[in-house]
C-alpha cells in the first residue's frame, strides 16, 4: 500500500486539535505519513503536536514562524514522501474511513484526484451537503463546471480531496492570499485530466463564528474577487463552454463581499470597496437577471440594490435569519 502523507496546518485551534488528529490516526489505511505544521500558533498547539508525534511514529512535526494557510500547506507538502497527499484543517475532522476510500476512487479510475463530500457542522447540527450520494468520474472541463455552479457534487475546497503527489511538483498554493483554494484552482485545472467523485460525507466541516467566512470584513476578503478575476481573465477562452459559469462566479464573488460588509454593524458605505462593489453589480445588472446559475432570490435582490442598499439591506437581513 504506498504512502498517503496528510498535511495539516494548525494556528490556533488548541480546543479542536485533539479531535483533528485522533480523527487522522484512527484511519482504517493505515499507511499514513501525519505531517503537522505548527504555523508559529501561540497556545498549546506546539505542544500538543509534539506530544502526539511521540505516541505515533508516523505522525511529523513542523515548528515554524507563521506564515499563513498556504505557506504551511506548502512547507508540508515539500516535507512529504508519499505518493498522494491530502489536507485536512485543524479545526474540522474526517471518518475514519475516508482515505481509504478516497484512495480506492483514485486508483480504481486512475484519476489524479480523488473527492468526497462534505457535512457542514455546527454546535446543534450535522448536515451533508449534497441531498443525492452519487459516485462518478469526470474530466477536467467538467469538474470546473460542478465547482463553478457550486451544485455540491464537486467543491472547490482542497481538503476533502486525495491528490497524486506530481501535481505538486508542477503547482503550489499561493502565500499571502485569503480564499487560496480558489486561486489554487485556478492553476490546478488545466494541468488534471480525471477527477473521480464520491458525494459521501467523509469530510466534517465546522462553522466556526472566527472562521474566514464568517468573520467581519476586512480588506483582504477582496481576494476572493481578485481570484475570480484571474478565474474569468485566464481560463474562458481555454473553457468557453463554461463562460456563464464563470460569469456567475465573478458576479457572485461582489455579493459575497457586499453581504459581508452590508450586514456588519460598522458603516462601510463611504469606503471604496463597498461604493465599488455596488457600482458593479448595478452595472451588470442585466447580466445578473439573464444567467441562469443565479437563484430567483439573488436576481430579485439584485433589483432591489439597483433601486437602492438600504432595501438589499433589508433582503439580505432577512436571507441571513
Amino acid at each position: 500500500m504506498p504512502i498517503i502523507s496528510v498535511v495539516i496546518p494548525i494556528y490556533k485551534v488548541e480546543k479542536h486539535l485533539d479531535r483533528c488528529i485522533k480523527s487522522v490516526i484512527n484511519q482504517t489505511y493505515k499507511n499514513l505519513e501525519i505531517i503537522l505544521v505548527d504555523d508559529g500558533s501561540p497556545d498549546n498547539c506546539g505542544n500538543i503536536c509534539d506530544n502526539y508525534a511521540e505516541q505515533d511514529h508516523r505522525i511529523k512535526v513542523i515548528h515554524k514562524d507563521n506564515g499563513g494557510l498556504s505557506d504551511a500547506r506548502n512547507a508540508g507538502i515539500k516535507s512529504a514522501t508519499g505518493e498522494y497527499i491530502g489536507f485536512v484543517d485543524s479545526d474540522d475532522y474526517i471518518s475514519e474511513y475516508m482515505y481509504e476510500k478516497l484512495y480506492e476512487l483514485i486508483e480504481k479510475n486512475n484519476a489524479d484526484i480523488s473527492c468526497c463530500g462534505v457535512s457542514l457542522c455546527t454546535k446543534n447540527s450535522i448536515r451533508p451537503q449534497a441531498i443525492e450520494e452519487q459516485t462518478f468520474v469526470c474530466n477536467n472541463e467538467d469538474a470546473f463546471r460542478y465547482m463553478l455552479e457550486g451544485k455540491n457534487m464537486l467543491n472547490i475546497w482542497v481538503w476533502c480531496k486525495l491528490y497524486k503527489r506530481e501535481i505538486f511538483d508542477k503547482i503550489l498554493f499561493q502565500r499571502g492570499k485569503r480564499y487560496e483554494d480558489v486561486f489554487f484552482m485556478n492553476d490546478l485545472i488545466p494541468i488534471i485530466n480525471t477527477v473521480a467523485v464520491t458525494t459521501h460525507p467523509y469530510y466534517y466541516y465546522v462553522l466556526r463564528d472566527e472562521s474566514i467566512t464568517n468573520s467581519d470584513f476586512v480588506t483582504d476578503d477582496l481576494n476572493i474577487i481578485t481570484a475570480y478575476e484571474i478565474c474569468k481573465n485566464t481560463l474562458s477562452d481555454k473553457y468557453p463552454s463554461l463562460q456563464k459559469q464563470i460569469e456567475f462566479r465573478y458576479i457572485w464573488s461582489h455579493f459575497f463581499i457586499l453581504d459581508k460588509m452590508i450586514l456588519e454593524r460598522k458603516k462601510y458605505k463611504k469606503t471604496y470597496p463597498f461604493k465599488y462593489t455596488v457600482q458593479f453589480l448595478r452595472k451588470n445588472i442585466i447580466r445578473i437577471i439573464r444567467n441562469k446559475y443565479f437563484t430567483k432570490e439573488r436576481k430579485l435582490s439584485a433589483i432591489l440594490l439597483f433601486f437602492g442598499s438600504p432595501l438589499y439591506r433589508i433582503a439580505a437581513k432577512i436571507k441571513s435569519k
